[in-house]
């Protein structure tokens, strides 16, 4: 219903979550940093997340808390929540190069986060960390094959066992992750 904003802004690496009250948010680049828009029934309304970074995943808790996960240009990712008007951060996570990551939270209502980097010898790792705010634990997966050019990384939850989409150009596919 409408558009976020004039057809001449800039958009790069989109995603969009509906909250539990129905109304729709997404989070998007708009060449200055993450924005973080909601529809409220009748027009869009805007947040800037954080400058000079670039959004991956937007999910919503079951109270409606908007929470993103971004990076920036030092491949640096950055998980943040929005508290009031305000928006909380942290560095979740450090790469050689930044290539894909998203968000998502379970029945649980622990979050997961997911990113992923070719390491030095060039294999591939995904790095699913769980937790909230300020307490996370790490744990990677070697999926056999490399993270360049990485089309897509998408997780998602069943109750609390994540599942992994992953597109690459020459191989890819559904991961259910187990420990």
């Amino acid at each position: 219903e409408g558009n976020v904003s004039s057809p001449t802004d800039t958009y790069s690496y989109p995603d969009i979550a509906i909250a539990p009250d129905g109304y729709v948010g997404m989070v998007y680049g708009n060449g200055s940093g993450s924005v973080y828009s909601k529809w409220n029934g009748t027009e869009w309304t805007h947040e800037n997340v954080a400058a000079d970074t670039y959004p991956d995943g937007l999910v919503f808790n079951s109270s409606g808390t908007p929470h993103v996960v971004y990076h920036d240009s030092s491949s640096n990712y950055l998980y943040a929540y929005q508290s009031g008007s305000s928006w909380i951060s942290e560095v979740v996570g450090s790469t050689v190069a930044t290539t894909a990551a998203d968000i998502a939270v379970g029945s649980d209502g622990i979050f997961r986060i997911l990113y992923n980097y070719d390491d030095s010898w060039g294999v591939c790792r995904f790095y699913l960390l769980t937790g909230s705010f300020g307490s996370w634990t790490s744990d990677y997966y070697v999926p056999g094959f490399s993270c360049f050019n990485q089309g897509a990384l998408q997780i998602e939850m069943n109750d609390t066992v994540p599942y992994i989409l992953s597109y690459q150009s020459t191989s890819g596919g559904i991961f259910k992750l187990t420990t």
